[in-house]
């Protein structure tokens, strides 16, 4: 099953993300595949099999599910531009001139820009428990995480809290 693709082995909707915090005994970045199981109502947290090494799957039942988000994280880094390589290519293309022109424009610094995609979870142990624990999976591909995240919320019964803007008259 490929990261875009919404069908596990099984027939079974599922997508591919790397698992970032909250599973037992899978370490951050571990490959994984998140599949929903309907016929048991439980979300399957597995190990990829090519990546298993001796991980067990771990099963989550969608009625104790208390949240799903699929957020954006935007990361800006800034890296020193090449003063030097850019005064010996300025140098190389168009001489001495060309060298002080192309030093120059090294001064300062670039920003490169990367977005990051997180997939969320909220669950609790037992519905009478105040703590609510967290599981996360982040990636730099979207895929179909956002189609994913949908099933997801509607198997566990999560109704997204619609906040009202503007002004509100009573």
């Amino acid at each position: 099953m490929g990261i875009f693709n919404l069908d596990s082995k099984t027939g079974d909707a599922a997508i591919n993300l790397p698992h970032y915090h909250g599973v037992p005994n899978f370490p951050e970045n571990w490959p994984s595949e998140l599949v929903l199981h309907d016929d048991v109502q439980k979300l399957e947290i597995r190990p990829r099999t090519n990546f298993g090494g001796g991980k067990e799957s771990v099963f989550l039942p969608y009625h104790k599910i208390t949240g799903v988000l699929l957020t954006t994280e935007k990361e800006i880094k800034e890296q020193g531009k090449s003063v030097l390589g850019r005064a010996a290519l300025g140098g190389i293309l168009l001489g001495p001139l060309g060298a002080v022109v192309g030093g120059m424009s090294g001064t300062g610094k670039k920003q490169s820009v990367k977005y990051q995609m997180a997939l969320i979870i909220n669950y609790k142990s037992n519905p009478e428990d105040e703590d609510v624990k967290v599981i996360s999976f982040i990636n730099n591909t979207f895929g179909n995480a956002k189609k994913f995240a949908d099933m997801l919320k509607a198997r566990a019964k999560i109704v997204d809290v619609v906040v009202p803007t503007g002004p509100i008259t009573l």
